[in-house]
């Protein structure tokens, strides 16, 4: 009888691990997903000129930061409000302003995410300028929400066969 115990006890230690682990995988996939969609949402909003959707995605304070060379070499970040930014994807325009991306990937650790992509810049069928966006996301009771992009931009060495237009 204590060797069937035994037996019942070990597989079923077994079986919770095994279970346990799996649902414990599944919440980073599950969160993965939730944090490209929030920055595919961004994406969505500036190609619709919707800055009330690209508003729905940002965390109170949120930040846009350009990463690049100033004319004397050194390399520089330069902030933009990000309601200066809103206000210019609210404005009309003539032709859609469109962010290519690929190669995209999310991580996340509790409740912070990062997503990761390169981009190609079109404003109408005409390219702009590529480089990667950095998306730092966090957790609220609203789900994922960014609180910092930060970007590259340059006009040479771009993968513009790779980046297809986020819908």
């Amino acid at each position: 009888m204590k060797k069937i115990c035994f037996l019942f006890l070990l597989a079923y230690s077994t079986f919770a691990t095994a279970y346990a682990q799996q649902k414990v995988a599944a919440i980073p996939t599950m969160d993965k997903k939730a944090i490209e969609a929030t920055a595919l949402k961004m994406f969505a909003g500036m190609r619709a000129s919707d800055s009330a959707m690209v508003r729905s995605v940002l965390a109170p304070g949120a930040r846009l930061v350009s990463v690049g060379t100033a004319p004397d070499g050194d390399v520089k970040t330069t902030e933009m409000p990000f309601g200066k930014f809103l206000t210019a994807i609210g404005t009309p325009h003539a032709e859609i302003w469109d962010e290519r991306i690929s190669n995209g990937k999310a991580e996340v650790d509790g409740d912070l995410g990062t997503y990761w992509c390169q981009y190609a810049f079109y404003v109408g069928n005409k390219f702009s300028h590529c480089g990667v966006d950095a998306f730092q996301l966090i957790r609220t009771k609203k789900g994922w929400q960014i609180f910092q992009v930060t970007d590259t931009r340059r006009k040479e060495n771009c993968n513009l066969v790779a980046a297809t237009p986020v819908k």
